[in-house]
């Protein structure tokens, strides 16, 4: 079976500023690849490449936009000319996107003004593209579009190099990214000019240097066929060179097969049994899924492994991986490779910790070096759940995990991008104070942060520190407020606000309010529910959630932002699915032993949410962390805390699954009697006995086996034992 036939790169690509159906970019690009491709239809808007109702095109992009809302780096945007296209040097084609192909593996796209259709497929550092005039009209070059400190070069062996130095974010200063381009056409120098974005030509013929350099690179002969292969290189020009010889020997069709089985490969590791709708939608998250993080690393003449570190600018051996915000990707996207592509994810903790051996910091979010965005160190819980599900077993990586992630979590950085913010007063006041913005939500992730330490260190068997750092993890009860039973922002001297209501968003919280913040205590609801007044008492504040109506107010935004309105546009109350702080939430009740009224919700949202259209998503889709949250819901499981090994029990979507696990052992789910109306599991069982807890183990997974679900149409309430609950640290400890 193809799954590929089931991925559509671009579900959740019709989206505004305003209103995010996923906000993605339809990705052409093998696994974590250096490069991504796609159509570029908005060159001229740096946040919005790509838009599905688009019917215009600027010409194919090479980009490494992982978020759109931090914008490109490192991009530069090319497309065929012809005579009856050279009016404007710019100017830009129509298309037809019902017409044109847009897969993992391959773009065929039809510039209709050039009367030329263009083909790519990508490999892991480099894309073939050939071009095909169906309509003789004169004329045969392929324009490049080079943007902010462009060289280009058309060198005497037929090689075009070049460089661009495009970024939104800060980096250092020798940053760039360089280029090598071959054509299976001789070059002719002659016809071959460089102008402007304005369109001045530029008195250059082989070479040069400009802010802005469009290149119209001429060929030989009639206007037939021509074949384009591309390579780039954070290293140097020469590296781009050398990263161009792993097309060596390969036809189009040679690196369009690698890429096809590639991507096959991946997505067979779970596969389905489902209504159609249901396995294109699970597909096309899946893929979404393995896009990011970016694998930085290049391989030098002797095979070694090198990379450009965005943290000081040098030349280190080892892998590199960037391009991810770990405050959305550690709740989904990481713990699915502890599962399905552990050696993956090996490589790439290995990759983060160079990176803090480069700079003295774990990054909060890199793009490609680090960026002062979203609060919390959420790398700690990613580094707790590689070590606690055994993706991670080196006792010295494991040491440097603990050593890095002790620097942010005892020591204020002088600089914002890294470490944790007020963390000299969390440490001091045991939590962090209103003068730090988003403060409820910076003592809660860094609460659970610490979490991921104290994990780590009785790993290693530091119990005195684990001990100190489990203790700090319960700080988040400094913050909740019994009578409101909402967690609350406090001044230097313990005193919340005056003028507080519970539609406030913005200012002490973090895209949200404080329904939708109020909850991230994914180490303890056993203990959330203590303050609450109960477990009971739990369960009536999320039904309350869910039926308090989705109304807001931007204060601390000062206006509306986009996932205000995704919020209210849906029957969820004021449970914000569309955004990552509210993933969790219908999973409560299952530690509270009422994992029906979390199958109800799970399997809504399932349905109601997600569809594998151009409007597929409720929200952002950041790194995969929301296709994350689709894969396992519909697998039947979540992973509401990664630091424990253990998923939580919702209500599956597919009728059966066969998860073929990284270690060579098959974890087969059926969902006996699955149907839109029976939603509810009135009984499991695990490799043919009965299983009577509201989650299921990692090890259990990773051992291979069967899990069955017997579905039915209503809710069934069952009295269950403390160790058939999901872990929480106030009873486990």
């Amino acid at each position: 079976m193809k799954f590929l036939d089931y991925v559509n790169i671009r579900m959740g690509t019709d989206t505004t500023p305003l209103f995010s159906n996923g906000n993605t970019l339809p990705m052409t690009s093998l696994p974590f690849g250096m490069n991504n491709f796609l159509v570029e239809t908005r060159g001229h808007n740096p946040l919005e490449i790509f838009n599905a109702t688009d019917r215009v095109t600027t010409g194919i992009r090479l980009t490494h936009c992982s978020n759109r809302w931090l914008g490109d780096y490192g991009f530069l945007t090319f497309m065929p000319r012809s005579e009856s296209s050279k009016a404007g040097i710019c100017s830009p084609s129509s298309f037809v996107p019902e017409k044109t192909e847009m897969n993992p593996h391959e773009i065929n796209v039809d510039f209709q003004i050039q009367r030329a259709k263009v083909s790519l497929t990508p490999a892991q550092r480099s894309a073939v593209v050939k071009v095909h005039y169906y309509d003789a009209h004169g004329g045969r070059s392929m324009l490049l579009k080079l943007f902010c400190g462009a060289e280009i070069s058309v060198n005497d062996d037929g090689i075009v190099t070049g460089k661009v130095c495009n970024h939104f974010n800060e980096v250092p200063e020798n940053f760039g990214i360089y280029f090598a381009i071959s054509f299976d056409k001789k070059i002719d120098v002659e016809n071959t000019a460089f102008y402007t974005h304005h369109g001045q030509r530029l008195d250059a013929v082989k070479e040069a240097f400009a802010d802005n350099i469009f290149a119209d690179i001429a060929l030989c002969g009639a206007p037939d066929d021509f074949e384009m292969r591309i390579a780039t290189s954070f290293i140097s020009t020469e590296q781009a060179r050398q990263n161009l010889k792993e097309l060596d020997g390969k036809t189009y069709d040679d690196v369009k097969s690698a890429a096809i089985e590639k991507w096959e490969e991946i997505l067979h590791r779970i596969e389905i049994e489902a209504e159609e709708e249901v396995k294109k939608t699970f597909y096309s998250c899946l893929y979404r899924m393995f896009l990011f993080p970016r694998n930085m690393c290049e391989y030098d003449k002797n095979d070694a492994q090198k990379h450009y570190s965005p943290a000081d600018g040098k030349i280190y051996d080892g892998p590199l991986y960037s391009d991810n915000g770990f405050w959305d990707t550690y709740k989904t996207v990481y713990p699915l490779y502890s599962i399905i592509a552990s050696d993956e994810y090996r490589d790439m903790c290995d990759g983060f910790l160079n990176f803090y051996k480069e700079s003295g910091w774990l990054p909060r979010w890199m793009d490609p070096g680090a960026v002062d965005c979203m609060p919390g160190t959420s790398i700690d819980n990613l580094f707790a759940d590689a070590v606690e599900k055994g993706v991670v077993t080196d006792k010295a990586t494991i040491e440097l995990m603990l050593e890095s992630m002790l620097r942010h979590a005892t020591t204020e950085s002088p600089e914002p991008k890294y470490g944790r913010e007020g963390i000299a007063d969390y440490i001091k006041y045991h939590y962090v104070t209103r003068d730090h913005r988003e403060s409820v939500n910076k003592t809660q992730d860094y609460a659970y942060g610490d979490f991921s330490i104290a994990k780590i260190a009785e790993h290693l068997g530091k119990d005195d520190l684990a001990k100190e750092f489990y203790g700090r993890s319960l700080y988040y009860r400094n913050i909740f407020n019994t009578e409101k039973t909402f967690m609350l922002s406090r001044d230097k001297d313990g005193n919340e606000r005056d003028d507080w209501t519970q539609f406030d968003w913005g200012g002490d919280y973090t895209e949200g309010g404080p329904w939708q913040n109020s909850f991230a205590v994914f180490h303890d609801f056993a203990g959330l529910a203590e303050m609450m007044g109960g477990k009971d008492k739990m369960i009536e504040k999320m039904d309350k959630l869910f039926d308090t109506p989705p109304l807001f107010n931007g204060c601390g935004y000062g206006g509306l932002i986009h996932e205000m309105s995704e919020m209210a546009s849906v029957d969820f109350g004021q449970c914000a699915l569309s955004n990552q702080p509210s993933f969790h939430i219908p999973y409560i009740y299952s530690y509270m032993g009422a994992p029906e009224k979390t199958a109800y919700w799970v399997r809504k949202a399932c349905k109601e949410l997600f569809n594998s259209g151009y409007r597929g998503y409720p929200g952002d889709e950041d790194n995969g962390s929301t296709s994350g949250w689709y894969v396992f819901s519909a697998l039947g499981f979540y992973p509401v805390c990664p630091s424990v090994a253990e998923y939580v029990v919702g209500s599956p979507t597919v009728s059966s699954a066969v998860i073929h696990t990284d270690s060579g052992k098959d974890f087969v789910i059926k969902a006996e009697g699955n149907s839109d109306e029976n939603v509810y599991v009135s009984k499991m069982l695990l490799d043919g006995r009965e299983y009577h807890k509201t989650f299921v183990s990692h090890g259990d997974i990773k051992a291979g086996g069967e899990l069955v679900f017997k579905m039915t149409s209503e809710p069934v309430s069952s009295e269950y034992a403390e160790n058939e609950l999901p872990y929480s640290l106030s009873k486990n400890k």
